[in-house]
């Protein structure tokens, strides 16, 4: 059996979720999961598959912005959360980008860049 990966959004937003999030809501935003990161009591919301560019729009819209990884455990919190979120193996798309000027990667909420986690899954 093949498995499928699916590209995912990881939003770390900068401020709280309605309480009476509704369904119509969260499908219209492609809504798949909410968690709170007890390490850094930072929110994070997973989106359905989209592109980059859409999925930065999307966070937006939310109140907050691509996913920054600030340390190791914060990465390890991300992938053990959200990897193979409901079963799916899943890439995520974070805020580090060169969109602005190529070859020079910076978060999308303006973080400096710190610390780094380097993998290659191949």
């Amino acid at each position: 059996m093949q498995s499928t990966t699916l590209t995912s959004v990881l939003v770390a937003l900068t401020m709280a979720l309605p309480l009476t999030f509704t369904s119509e809501f969260a499908a219209a935003q492609g809504l798949v999961a909410l968690a709170t990161n007890p390490g850094n009591g930072h929110e994070y919301v997973l989106l359905g598959r989209q592109s980059w560019a859409n999925s930065e729009i999307a966070a937006r819209t939310l109140g907050g912005y691509l996913t920054s990884i600030d340390d190791p455990q914060e990465q390890a919190w991300v992938f053990d959360t959200f990897g193979h979120y409901g079963g799916q193996a899943r890439l995520l798309w974070i805020g580090l980008n060169d969109a602005q000027t190529p070859g020079l990667m910076e978060w999308t909420n303006g973080k400096p860049l710190g610390w780094l986690y380097k993998l290659d899954p191949w």
